[in-house]
């Protein structure tokens, strides 16, 4: 595991997170998709 050429819970955790920030940001998308359908 020393090399870094792969280690796959280092992927797994990257992967994990990108999925959560993912997650989050398709949420405060709807939030203001929500918002902005009420202004019309």
């Amino acid at each position: 595991m020393g090399n870094g050429a792969f280690d796959p819970e280092a992927r797994y955790a990257q992967l994990d997170e990108r999925v959560a920030n993912q997650g989050a940001r398709i949420g405060q998308l709807e939030q203001s998709m929500n918002l902005g359908f009420r202004q019309l």
